[in-house]
């Protein structure tokens, strides 16, 4: 475990746990790739202060299966693969801030790096900063709706593991 235990990624009081906390990045990615799966399973181990300390997910589509984990007790390369029948695009550790991709065909590899700017959220922020001074309030890039539904998969996901929150319980 990298983070002590008095750190917010193990304060359920605070929402912790590595669902909330990293999980998102595997889920968005699967979701911002295929939409939204026809069933998900999820299982999670926890930690004796009461939040998930190990995810792991398969999301199912129509033609596609997606497998993630978040992990707050392993080491992880942070590659993301996308594999199809005509190859694979392998997505480069860190791969939410990555600086490049692979793409492997017919055991070729074609690999493509820029520059990262920032630390993987300054492209949010460009956009951000375009709608708002268009005088806009959403991005065709990423609709409140996307939003919504990528909560909701975290929420479905939460109930199946049976993660909740002492400031969710009622009195």
């Amino acid at each position: 475990m990298d983070r002590p235990l008095d750190s917010r990624v193990w304060n359920p009081d605070l929402a912790g746990g590595s669902l909330l906390d990293i999980g998102i990045y595997p889920i968005f990615l699967s979701y911002w790739l295929l939409g939204m799966p026809k069933d998900i399973k999820a299982v999670a181990d926890f930690h004796p202060l009461g939040v998930d300390q190990q995810l792991s997910m398969i999301f199912h589509y129509a033609e596609a299966h997606a497998t993630l984990h978040s992990s707050f007790t392993c080491e992880s390369e942070m590659q993301a693969v996308v594999s199809g029948t005509a190859g694979c695009i392998l997505i480069h550790p860190r791969w939410h801030a990555t600086n490049g991709f692979t793409v492997i065909t017919n055991d070729t590899p074609l690999v493509t790096e820029e520059a990262t700017l920032g630390k993987g959220y300054t492209h949010e922020i460009v956009e951000v900063h375009r709608i708002l001074n268009k005088g806009e309030v959403q991005s065709p890039s990423w609709s409140w709706n996307n939003s919504l539904e990528l909560v909701g998969l975290m929420d479905e996901i939460r109930g199946m593991i049976g993660l909740s929150y002492p400031f969710e319980k009622d009195d």
